[in-house]
Parts: C-alpha cells; structure tokens; sequence
C-alpha cells in the first residue's frame, strides 16, 4: 500500500513537472526561473532543450558553477530555509543584477525545496510587479550589497511599517554595508543586544531572526548590517551633524542621518518612517527609492 502511493506520488510529480516546462514554452513567458537544489535534472532532455530560457538557481555554488561553463544561466542562493514565495523573490532578485531579467519579462517560476523533489510550485511573475514595482537595484551599483539582502531587507521594512510593533508605530533605520567606516562614525547609545550571539543567529537571511529582529526596532538608534546579512549592532548613534545633507522636505532628522551616513561612507540606509511608515533607500547622501505604505494597520 505505501509503495504503491510512492509510486504513484512520483507519477504524479512527474507529469506536474511536464506539464510546468510545457507552460514555460509559450511565447509569452520569457524565462523559467527553476529554483531547486535538484540539479541533476539538466541531464534530462527536456530541460536541455529549454537552455536558452531556462535560468537555474540553487544553494550549490560550486555545481552551478560547472553549469554556467556549460552555458547555462545560473543564479546562486544563500543557504538558508526559506518558504517558497522568499525564494522566488530573493532568485528573481539575483536574475535581475545578473542581467538576465529585465523589467516587464513574464517568468514561470518553477520550485521544489527538498533535493529529491521534482517540483511541488509554478507561480507566474512579472519583473517589477509587487512590492519591487521600482527596485531596479542600480543604486546597489559600487557596493558589495546583494541585491537578495536587499530583497530581503526592503520585504522587512515595508511590514515594519505596515504592522509596527504591537500596536504601536515604529520608526528605525538600517545600514548596510562599509560597516567598519560606519561603525567608526557612530557610537552605542544602548547596549548592543546582539553582542555574543552567533552570526548565523544574527543573519538577516535566517527567517527565525527576522521575526525577532522588529522586537529591537524599539531602541532608539540605528542598525548596522554587513553585507552578507549579519547584523552587528542596533542602537547605534549616527554621528553624522557636521555634514550638509538636503533631503526632501517634511523629512526629519531620521532621514537626514541616513543621507548622511550614505554621503560618508559606501553604505546604502533603509528608513522606515514613524509617522507615515513610508520606506525610504538612501545611497550616496541622496534618496533613491520611496515606497508608500498602503492601508497601514495602525
């Protein structure tokens, strides 16, 4: 009885999985973004047959990395649980800095989480729908920020400032990248409640922490994340009053101690404001993104 409903499952896998590249093969869709840790699968000559429209993301750097020499796209991912939604936003956010998306492609996502698995989702997306509608992810030029922490971190502060803190409007800053320059222009201003805890327990990547992580939000001060997603301190003063910084007016001196610190060093700021929960991307002493916060819960 259970091996008959295995065989049946892969069966009925299998034919699921046809029926997704026979999908990805209309006109209309530009790209299948296969993400899976499956590799083994662009053996199969259906999917060798796909090669020009297939873009292939995975945890296994060094496999992808034989595929590209083959002429396959590829995309790497960080090697963390995420659920499916996340790893199509954070695989499509590599494809674009990759160049191998551009605004208004129509990609059939394809995924399957576990190495043994064909394929359990088919979502359909289009490049700059959603929540990146105007990430272009070119302000992250010059920096060593991946545009997947960036996803990451904009997906976060967008529900800070939807959702706030228990009832409660929240306003906070974090910034990313050239952290030994923005450490050395900032000081603690409470105790650094990551101070001890393992990088893995402190990376932005790790869903886990990012749940966590908006209880800190309360602490007056600002964030520090390194490029690959650890957070190093919260609570830090941004001392930044001797810089001529211009930002638009009705922003106040949260937003200015972003500009500030992104004119200082090669950092990026994410705001999130208090009043409006508007989300705001500060780079070079200039604001480069806005986004509004619709129908905000509080």
């Amino acid at each position: 009885m259970v091996d008959n409903y295995y065989s049946d499952m892969e069966k009925f896998e299998a034919k699921f999985f046809s029926m997704a590249l026979k999908l990805g093969r209309m006109e209309n869709i530009n790209y299948i973004l296969y993400v899976t840790e499956n590799l083994g699968i662009v053996r199969r000559n259906s999917i060798k047959r796909l090669k020009e429209k297939l873009i292939l993301a995975s945890t296994q750097t060094e496999r992808l990395n034989n595929l590209t020499m083959k002429g396959f796209k590829c995309v790497s991912l960080p090697p963390f649980v995420f659920s499916r939604q996340e790893l199509v936003k954070i695989a499509m956010a590599s494809a674009i800095t990759s160049g191998f998306l551009k605004p208004g492609h129509k990609v059939l996502c394809i995924v399957s989480r576990k190495a043994n698995e064909l394929v359990d989702s088919v979502i359909l997306r289009s490049v700059g729908e959603g929540i990146d509608e105007n990430v272009s992810y070119e302000f992250l030029k010059n920096t060593n920020i991946p545009a997947q922490l960036m996803e990451i971190m904009l997906e976060l502060a967008v529900q800070i400032g939807f959702q706030g803190y228990e009832g409660i409007n929240i306003g906070t800053i974090f910034v990313i990248g050239d952290t030994d320059n923005v450490m050395a222009k900032s000081k603690q201003i409470v105790l650094n409640p990551f101070q001890g805890y393992s990088e893995q327990d402190r990376n932005l990547y790790n869903p886990e922490f990012r749940q966590a992580i908006r209880a800190f939000t309360m602490l007056d001060g600002a964030f520090v994340v390194r490029e690959d997603g650890v957070v190093l301190s919260a609570g830090r003063y941004l001392e930044t009053s001797d810089i001529d910084i211009k930002v638009p007016l009705g922003l106040g001196s949260r937003h200015s101690a972003a500009a500030a610190i992104t004119k200082m060093t090669q950092s990026v700021a994410i705001v999130v404001s208090e009043t409006s929960g508007a989300v705001r991307i500060f780079k070079d002493g200039q604001m480069h993104l806005e986004i509004q916060s619709k129908n905000r819960l509080i």
